[in-house]
């Protein structure tokens, strides 16, 4: 058996896709402590198509509650109105309200942006330290995740995309785009942004398509002057979508990420095999829904006699392949728990529109002499992130292969 390189099909397509329609991009204008206005933008232009009204406050990032749909928003540090806290913000008329203090460390520190991830957890980055914090939504308190070692932060854009992989642009739009560990805060390093400016990304969002947008702002003039972009996050390709408001520090989309809608197909190279037959799986996917995280299983289920011969006595014997094709574990499906069932990858992050994708041969095994006669079932199928190891059973899709063995 040889390693696959699975993992490759994934990432090697990068789908930029429009806002879906109806979907609704906001802004904010709280650069140097501006009192804030709430807008509807473009997304294709970075134009102001509405003034929604005044916040009442001068705010740094915007966040919308996944299952809600309540606007959050962070106040700047150099705002008049209750600095450094977390308020709410009607949609309809702009007004904020005000939930509580960050009470972050240091003193006079703000969170730079904030961001959600499905689970309702909302996260913000340290004005001062660049530090990963969680957010109460009852009282507005911070609390610090981890260190995440990006250091002061210039701009702090911070956005987290469809598989919660959360993305902050600490600095200028020539600097580095970083994932952030949403456990421990760590910083990971990710592409260096091909930006021409040098100012700083004051803002991110993801749209529910799964592009990531930025703010572009030059605080040189008075007013500052801002930018509407979208960054490739695997290649850190910066696009111009337009000039937008004035000091444009807060973006945020109101629309629901789009469910993946995955599909598979396995293929064996041969219907039958006899001892020292190499036996090797083809593997396409596709995904033409919404970008998501999946559990990618393998799976090979055996005829009762070597089903015997593998402890389960009931004919229901299941071979999974785990942990990159590094681990093979034997369960019986009748009574072994669903949370035992380990994948070949996990949390994978199907990209939007992933149109059908093979990786040839992404599994080969020379059949080995005295494997009982029979038919194996050669079996892929995808769940929702961590699906099995909560205990529900969600298969999202499934493909199979039969091979007819002889001794």
């Amino acid at each position: 058996m040889r390693r696959g390189i699975i993992g490759l099909l994934f990432c090697a397509w990068t789908v930029v896709t429009p806002p879906a329609s109806g979907e609704t991009l906001y802004g904010a204008d709280g650069a140097q402590g501006n009192p804030s206005k709430l807008y509807t933008l473009d997304p294709a232009s970075g134009a102001v198509l509405s003034t929604l009204g005044a916040i009442g406050f001068a705010v740094t990032g915007l966040a919308i509650h996944p299952a809600t749909r309540v606007m959050y928003g962070a106040t700047a540090n150099a705002g008049m109105n209750n600095p450094r806290s977390l308020i709410t913000i009607d949609k309809s008329t702009g007004s904020g309200s005000l939930v509580g203090p960050f009470l972050l460390p240091g003193g006079f520190q703000t969170l730079a942006d904030l961001t959600f991830t499905k689970d309702g957890t909302l996260y913000g980055l340290g004005s001062l330290d660049g530090q990963l914090y969680t957010v109460n939504l009852a009282s507005g308190a911070a609390t610090m995740v981890g260190g995440s070692g990006v250091g002061p932060p210039a701009g702090g854009g911070l956005a987290a995309d469809p598989c919660d992989t959360i993305h902050v642009a600490p600095n200028s739009d020539q600097g580095l785009l970083f994932t952030l560990d949403r456990t421990t805060g760590a910083a990971s390093p990710g592409p260096q942004l091909n930006g021409s400016s040098g100012n700083p990304l004051s803002a991110m969002a993801y749209s529910s398509a799964g592009t990531l947008y930025a703010a572009l702002l030059d605080n040189s003039p008075t007013p500052a002057t801002a930018s509407l972009v979208t960054i490739d996050t695997l290649t850190g390709d910066i696009a111009l979508r337009g000039p937008t408001v004035d000091r444009l520090d807060a973006i945020v989309f109101d629309g629901q990420f789009a469910s993946p809608n995955p599909s598979l197909t396995i293929n064996l190279n041969r219907q039958a095999v006899g001892p020292g037959g190499l036996v090797q799986a083809s593997l396409t996917a596709a995904n033409p829904g919404g970008a998501g995280a999946v559990d990618l299983y393998f799976v090979i289920l055996v005829p009762p006699a070597t089903s015997s011969q593998l402890g389960c006595p009931g004919g229901d014997a299941a071979v999974f392949l785990a942990d990159a094709f590094s681990t093979v574990l034997v369960e019986c499906v009748s009574t072994a728990p669903v949370p035992s069932f380990e994948p070949l990858f996990r949390n994978v992050c199907l990209p939007a529109g992933l149109p059908p994708t093979t990786v040839p041969n992404f599994f080969s095994l020379p059949w080995p002499p005295g494997v009982p006669a029979g038919t194996y079932t050669f079996a892929v199928l995808t769940t929702p992130a961590m699906a099995f190891a909560h205990g529900t059973i969600d298969i999202t899709a499934f493909s199979s292969a039969a091979l007819e063995a002889s001794p």
